[in-house]
């Protein structure tokens, strides 16, 4: 089964807990660096844990095609008619056996049950905790990380504030649901639910962490499970799973950031001043400014035609 640190131990594998939870704070800011990556895919490994993930769910490798942008992609399934890669959303009910299930739908909850076994170990709500009066999370941007340990937070409560929430608010926040709306747009819906992309991973980078500090341990089909989904988040941009091909993006060819004003930890939003925030090989671009996509659409539907 999947095991927790306890945080009765601070010296666990003889690595002080201060210094694991430090280290944890750097592979966070090494993971988001790696999630706005603009460099080439690598097909070869994006493709071998697509392929795995599909064995996962007993399913022979897809056919792969390869475009450009998530423009390019979306104007290829829109025009396709295997519906196989659609219905991405609410589960079937469950008296019908999994193996039934449309694709799209096994494959939502077999990592909505990865990321649920995962979680269950470094769950702060399984991790009660009083603090001393006058001590809570307003205080703790005030304290060190030696404090924080000697006033004895436990360690999942730090790395949800400082590692998971930190993730999240990069990856998809102000990464993933901006360029969902400005690449993708209103009439793309059906679409757009079945895309992954390399943001959407800001979950399994966090359970990577855990265990990369020694935080938590997962059984072994777990975490060969997770592997996939990290390669997938260093190799390749967007992709749309179907029952029999499987459509890959390639990763921005340019992508400008900017610090957030008032946060804590790193986070981070699209800007640039003059020009495209995000650029793709074919043309498509994305403008933002402070985290707020403007002139929306032109070169995105230029680049889709």
């Amino acid at each position: 089964m999947n095991r927790a640190f306890s945080p009765r131990h601070s010296s666990d594998r003889g690595i002080p807990l201060v210094e694991r939870l430090e280290t944890a704070l750097r592979l966070r800011d090494d993971r988001v660096r790696t999630g706005l990556g603009t460099e080439p895919a690598d097909r070869d490994a994006a493709q071998g844990a697509v392929s795995e993930i599909y064995r996962l769910l007993g399913e022979a490798p897809p056919e792969f095609v390869w475009v450009d942008s998530p423009v390019a992609a979306a104007t290829l399934l829109r025009n396709d008619p295997d519906e196989s890669v659609r219905g991405f959303g609410k589960l079937p009910p469950s008296v019908i056996p999994f193996r039934r299930w449309p694709f799209p739908q096994r494959l939502t909850a077999l990592k909505f049950e990865l990321r649920h076994r995962l979680g269950k170990s470094i769950d702060p709500r399984r991790h009660a905790w009083e603090p001393a009066a006058g001590f809570t999370k307003r205080e703790w941007p005030a304290s060190t990380l030696p404090e924080l340990v000697a006033r004895g937070v436990p360690p999942v409560w730090i790395l949800e504030l400082m590692v998971r929430e930190p993730l999240r608010e990069t990856l998809r926040d102000t990464m993933y649901q901006p360029l969902r709306a400005a690449l993708l747009g209103p009439e793309d819906r059906s679409v757009e639910r079945a895309g992954y992309e390399q943001y959407d991973t800001w979950s399994a980078t966090f359970y990577d962490i855990c265990r990369s500090v020694g935080l938590a341990e997962y059984r072994a089909d777990d975490a060969h499970h997770l592997d996939q989904w990290l390669i997938l988040a260093r190799g390749t941009g967007w992709w749309w799973p179907g029952a029999r091909r499987c459509v890959m993006a390639e990763r921005p060819t340019a992508l400008h950031v900017e610090a957030r004003p008032r946060v804590l930890y790193g986070q981070l939003r699209l800007h640039r001043a003059e020009g495209p925030a995000v650029e793709f090989a074919d043309g498509a671009e994305v403008f933002v400014r402070h985290g707020t996509v403007v002139r929306e659409g032109s070169k995105v539907r230029a680049a889709a035609s």
